[in-house]
């Protein structure tokens, strides 16, 4: 009686063939998952470059007074600082008109964002109106995140009201 141990020659061949045709299949669909992933990872980065700046804008202005629109941007007073936004000019561009400031790029926001490297590979573009004048004071912020293509990938709109606190 013989004892045979092992695979046979074609038994190997049908799993190696096998194995072969999931890889492939698997193959086929990787990059749709990495693709799907990466999107994801960088909307998740847009979102909270968002969040960051939303909240910088917020808390800078929300008690803020003697606010001013200059070629600059938004200057105003808080307790006894005098802040900006953007907090320089360095890696963003201003346009203003009477009531409208537009920051384009990778602003700096004093308390929130001082590093352009927060940004990664994305900008950013602030859109600050003024409305109302003394107690009726408020502020409508658009911000919008952008990939490094230049595609939209998130945008929120934070209306403000401004407490004139002296």
């Amino acid at each position: 009686m013989e004892n045979n141990k092992g695979f046979t020659l074609i038994e190997m061949i049908i799993t190696l063939g096998l194995v072969g045709i999931l890889l492939s299949a698997v193959a086929v669909l990787f990059p749709q998952w990495l693709d799907q992933y990466l999107y994801i990872r960088q909307l998740g980065t847009a979102t909270g470059i968002m969040d960051v700046v939303g909240q910088g804008v917020q808390s800078e202005l929300e008690y803020s007074t003697d606010r001013m629109i200059e070629a600059t941007g938004l200057s105003y007073i808080v307790e006894d600082r005098i802040g900006k936004i953007p907090a320089n000019t360095d890696d963003c561009t201003v346009t203003v008109t009477s009531d409208t400031v537009v920051i384009n790029g990778q602003p700096a926001i004093f308390g929130s964002v001082v590093d352009p490297d927060f940004y990664h590979d994305m900008s950013v573009t602030i859109t600050l109106v003024l409305d109302g004048t003394g107690s009726d004071e408020h502020i409508n912020a658009l911000i919008e995140v952008f990939n490094s293509e230049g595609k939209i990938m998130c945008s929120e709109n934070k209306p403000m009201i401004l407490y004139s606190v002296r």
